[in-house]
């Protein structure tokens, strides 16, 4: 009887405790769920700012484009005299809308003279300098970005991207090109895909210019006059506003050389629906943790009564409903097994003891394990110093560990046998898998942004000079000189080869590699330069390789990865000399690649005589945080060669020297 009294009290006392246990652990979820949103809330305002900043960039980029082909446009035009030139002016206006990707492109001089490049006639009433990008330009003397405003041919809302002309310091002419609204949404939405809320554009004065076709709550125009106020304060920042009776995040930023706001909206209550749902989760767990600790504490505690009567080592094992667990002695005979190892090999309890080990099928599902020969018995029995691990399982996958019992350490007296449940763990695993590969496939859609760019570059002179071997062509044609067409024809296939080249090498970096190859070095790096080249000269860097001839570079891995790497080291180093160019007097900005040999390993050194990486900084540039482009950055480049380079790649990548030059280094393994 007292036995019974004191079981009753030892699963009393059990209860108690796992009651005061889960107790303490729902308060400390709850107080994690408070603290957990206000660390939320700021990580996703930082995340935001990043996030708009990285878009607000690419806006920048895409208009500064344009803003360039204007300009390059009007300062070959005004050499030009609008009589004797006019077809000339004509047919350069008709290439920047080519070029540019422009609706029209068009002049309009002091007294109302008008070139347009598409086939338009301007109407009697249709004045030049009373149009509002005649009137913005005349009024800012410089390059502007117009308001949307309703196009008189296409009868439909356009911006116009307009620049003057000087003649003695006088304004005569004013260049400006036209592009339809909806289509400079579609280009705009097409960088910005947002997974959560929505962007929009607005000048500082509170006019919308570009929004989504409609909002996920009602703005008014009185709403949208006082937070451009508010926005005007700083050029960029985080407002959070009440609409509606919810809470939204405003995140903003204004774009270069212009009046517009980018912003981005994000709901308080999206962000918080994951961790409110976590929260609840939380407390479901513990309230069925809580009755199933119940009973399992009283069922627990009856097999402890039966088990003490025999035994005082199973007490050491038999609480376990997580571990599973099997001994025998030295002839292999069972002298114990918890019920959470017969659960798992689904094994009649009672009928095990002093049963040979041999004897006990281990089956999961339909499959047997540690049959004939290869049973882990007798392994530990021949090999009695060793500690065998095994996986066992489909859907579940259990870690099963066998360790010989020596008496002295020396004599074999049996094995201990522990099985736990590591199925998690490895989803865990696969999920990193999932995410690291998410991470690099959008870190190629950057690449990928960054090479479509370089080959719009590569392409504009073999175009332009197709375009003059043409006209040359019909020329002689109508002159009936054929003397020298078959040159002009061969010139014109090469520069067609050369086109065709730089997209071979584009749809090889965009086609997936999921399989391990042998390479060639030298092929990879000089399809990258090819490229890249000429949106690196545009900036007036020089890029050189340097390797000896005579000797292989292959390697095994995979091409694509190393690509996305150098195409990241290549934009970091433009970047870079782009930054010192403009901040100082510096005319001789080079990169340098170097392909070496080292006993077994191919060296890749990576050379860029820019600014470098700060001293206090270089331990943390390969971290995700880092960054080397300021602001504009979003800290995965670098984190990214590192991924890519020694773990896809199975090689090293470091910093060499940090400045005077930056060097970065790649050792590969030489493929034998």
């Amino acid at each position: 009887m007292s036995n019974v009294k004191l079981y009753t009290k030892k699963y009393l006392t059990l209860v108690f405790l796992l009651i005061a246990i889960l107790s303490i652990y729902i308060y400390i979820v709850y107080s994690n769920y408070t603290n957990n949103k206000e660390l939320l809330l700021d990580s996703t305002r930082q995340s935001q700012i990043k996030l708009v900043k990285a878009y607000k960039s690419k806006i920048d980029e895409k208009l500064l484009q344009k803003k360039r082909i204007i300009k390059a446009t009007a300062n070959y035009i005004k050499k030009k005299d609008r009589i004797k030139d006019y077809l000339l002016i004509k047919e350069t206006l008709a290439l920047a809308i080519r070029n540019g990707d422009f609706r029209s492109v068009y002049i309009g001089y002091f007294d109302d003279y008008f070139i347009t490049g598409i086939n338009w006639i301007a109407p009697s009433w249709y004045k030049v300098t009373k149009r509002q990008w005649y009137k913005q330009v005349e009024n800012t003397k410089s390059i502007v970005v117009t308001k949307p405003y309703l196009d008189s041919d296409l009868d439909s809302n356009v911006i116009s991207i307009a620049t003057p002309l000087f003649k003695d310091d006088k304004l005569y002419a004013v260049l400006s090109s036209d592009i339809k609204i909806d289509d400079f949404r579609h280009d705009i939405l097409s960088l910005m895909p947002l997974k959560e809320g929505f962007a929009f554009m607005m000048t500082k004065s509170g006019d919308v210019v570009l929004r989504p076709k409609k909002f996920s709550f009602n703005i008014d125009e009185q709403f949208l006059k006082s937070i451009s106020k508010e926005f005007s304060i700083n050029d960029s920042g985080v407002k959070t506003y009440k609409i509606e009776d919810e809470n939204y995040i405003f995140t903003y930023d204004s774009l270069e050389n212009s009046d517009w706001v980018f912003i981005t909206v994000l709901s308080e209550k999206k962000i918080f629906e994951k961790i409110d749902s976590s929260l609840f989760r939380n407390l479901l767990i513990a309230a069925i943790l809580m009755s199933i600790g119940i009973i399992a504490a009283l069922y627990l505690s009856n097999i402890q009564r039966k088990l003490l009567r025999n035994k005082n080592l199973l007490e050491l094992f038999a609480k376990s409903s997580s571990w599973g667990v099997l001994m025998t002695d030295k002839e292999g005979k069972v002298v114990f097994v918890n019920k959470f190892y017969e659960k798992i090999f689904s094994l009649a309890n009672k009928s095990l003891y002093e049963k040979n080990i041999l004897e006990i099928p281990h089956k999961i599902g339909n499959t047997y394990y540690f049959e004939n020969d290869t049973h882990f018995f007798t392994q530990a029995k021949n090999n009695p110093i060793k500690i065998s691990t095994y996986k066992v399982g489909n859907e579940n996958i259990f870690n099963f560990q066998v360790t010989p019992l020596l008496k002295a350490n020396r004599y074999f007296e049996g094995i201990i046998v522990t099985v736990n449940d590591i199925t998690n763990e490895r989803l865990i695993e696969k999920n990193k898998q999932k995410q690291e590969k998410i991470f690099i496939q959008n870190s190629k859609m950057i690449a990928l942004g960054e090479m479509v760019s370089a080959i719009s570059h590569q392409w504009k002179q073999p175009l332009s000079s197709l375009l003059l071997l043409l006209n040359n062509i019909d020329e002689k044609i109508q002159e009936k000189d054929f003397e020298d067409i078959n040159e002009y024809i061969l010139r014109s296939r090469k520069n067609i080869e050369l086109m065709s080249e730089t997209m071979d090498a584009f749809r090889s970096f965009y086609k997936e590699q999921i399989e391990v190859k042998e390479f060639d070095l030298v092929q990879i790096i000089n399809e990258i330069i090819n490229i890249s080249s000429a949106l690196i000269k545009m900036n007036s860097i020089s890029i050189n390789f340097y390797y000896n001839s005579s000797y292989e570079y292959k390697v095994h891995g995979y091409p694509t990865y190393l690509k996305q790497v150098l195409i990241n080291l290549i934009s970091n180093s433009k970047d870079a000399l782009v930054e010192k160019i403009n901040s100082s007097d510096f005319d001789e900005a080079k990169i340098s690649i170097y392909l070496e040999k080292h006993d077994y390993n191919i060296i890749l050194r990576f050379q860029d005589n820019a600014n470098g990486v700060d001293s206090s900084k270089v331990s943390d540039i390969f971290t995700s945080a880092y960054t080397t482009k300021g602001e504009k950055g979003t800290g995965t480049g670098l984190h990214l060669c590192k991924l890519l380079i020694e773990e896809k790649m199975k090689g090293k990548i470091f910093l060499e020297s940090n400045k005077n030059p930056t060097s970065f280094v790649i050792e590969l393994k030489e493929s034998k």
